[in-house]
This record gives structure tokens, sequence and C-alpha cells, in this order.
């Protein structure tokens, strides 16, 4: 309907009623791509995260599905300290990026791209749990 409007004022005026009352923000996604296992005497990749809820610190370990929680509305500035490997190609120094929350706050994804799932169906399935579980805390699954 919104696209077969002939008047672009038209519609862009029936997008920005809508902006308002019907599109609610989902959140941010942020994607290491794939992280290296560290070995034990090797600093570990971090990320800060700074808004007016207050800081926050979490490790990112290789494989991981993190939530967020950051409300609508609620921007931060995240850093991203790779330690000693790479995180979104780049090594050796922090990456600063500003993210905005939505009804699903912050997911942190540092599972390596592709995904490689398991052979066996039972496996895979446990797998599929575990990157499904950040997404329902809170609730009676």
């Amino acid at each position: 309907m919104v696209c077969r409007l002939p008047v672009e004022a038209d519609r862009q005026r029936l997008l920005s009623d809508l902006m308002g009352d019907s599109l609610l923000p989902l959140g941010s996604a942020l994607l290491t791509g794939t992280l290296e296992e560290r070995k034990k005497d090797r600093a570990v990749a971090a990320m800060s995260i700074a808004s007016s809820l207050g800081d926050q610190r979490l490790r990112l370990d290789p494989g991981q599905l993190q939530l967020v929680d950051l409300p609508p509305g609620v921007v931060a500035n995240v850093g991203i300290d790779p330690g000693e490997g790479a995180v979104l190609g780049v090594s050796g120094r922090t990456v600063t990026l500003e993210v905005s929350g939505g009804l699903g706050g912050m997911f942190v994804d540092t599972r390596p791209t592709t995904l490689e799932l398991p052979a066996t169906g039972e496996a895979r399935r446990s797998l599929l749990e575990d990157w499904e579980a950040p997404a329902w805390v809170g609730t009676e699954r």
C-alpha cells in the first residue's frame, strides 16, 4: 500500500505517521566474525558498553551469542578490545562504535562465519537451543 501512492509527499506523510505507531526498533546486532580460541597466556577480547543505564564489560569468548539489555531509545558507546587477536578485522587497537537499543536489546555474536552445524540431528538441536537461549532470558520455555 505505501509504495503505491503516486504522490511522494503523501507516501512520506504516511510513513511518518506509521513510524511512531507501528514500526518498533528491534535493537542492534554486533557480529565480530570468527574469533580465534585464546591460549591460556593471551589476553582475550572484551567489550565495554557505556550508556545512560551504566557501564558494563563483557568477555568475548569464541562461539557465543550474548544478549545485552539495551531498551528502545537508549544509545550506547561500545568499545571492542581485540586482546591479542582480531575483532571485526582489526587487531592491535580498540574499535569504537555507537549502537541503539530496541525491544531485543543488543545481540553480540562471536560465532564463526560461516556457521558450522553438527552432522547429527541431536547435536545440531542442542547447539541451536544453546544459541537460542539468550533470546528467552526471563521466560519459562
